[in-house]
């Protein structure tokens, strides 16, 4: 079986056990991008995104976005790939203005995309698949995924431990290179 569909396979049953428990995580009070408290950046490594359209890739149960809706203002949609971790998601959060959640594949969804002025992952880039995989910089991805993410698309790591997080910030030039997050 490919790794792809093992790792989809496990977030499957792991938000299912979490439904059957009703389970939903506490918004937090910063992005939580390690299992580590207080390690990394806050949302401010995005940039300004009062009103700004921001991409959660990877958006599990939805805590993360739902920070930025109500701390920051953005306007979040969150792509996750598991049915049962996208419920959570919508099932927790169906009350909150200028949070969308959608349920699929991040490469598929962003080759029909509006462009996002941010986007972040916390700990997922490591699982997409294909053509979006984005491991090193915005230049990796394919030329449909291109035109969606933010001009200064990076991806960074949280910790000495955590990898496959990505964050990109708004209110760079269009001609400013990818930077390598440390």
């Amino acid at each position: 079986m490919p790794v792809e569909d093992i790792n989809t396979k496990a977030w499957k049953v792991y938000g299912q056990r979490q439904l059957a428990r009703a389970y939903i995580p506490p918004i937090p009070d910063q992005l939580a991008w390690a299992p580590w408290e207080g390690v990394g950046p806050g949302a401010e490594v995005l940039g300004d995104i009062t009103g700004r359209r921001v991409l959660d890739m990877g958006s599990g149960a939805g805590h993360h976005a739902i920070r930025l809706v109500q701390a920051h203002g953005a306007r979040v949609t969150g792509i996750e790939l598991s049915p049962s971790q996208h419920e959570r998601a919508v099932t927790g959060h169906a009350d909150v203005q200028g949070v969308q959640f959608v349920q699929g594949d991040v490469a598929e969804y962003l080759a029909g995309a509006e462009p996002f002025d941010a986007a972040y992952a916390i700990g997922t880039l490591g699982f997409f698949r294909g053509a979006c995989s984005c491991r090193s910089s915005r230049k990796g991805c394919s030329a449909r995924c291109r035109r969606t993410l933010p001009p200064r698309w990076s991806v960074g790591r949280s910790g000495p431990v955590q990898s496959g997080t990505g964050v990109c910030g708004s209110g760079s030039s269009a001609e400013e290179p990818a930077q390598q997050a440390a």
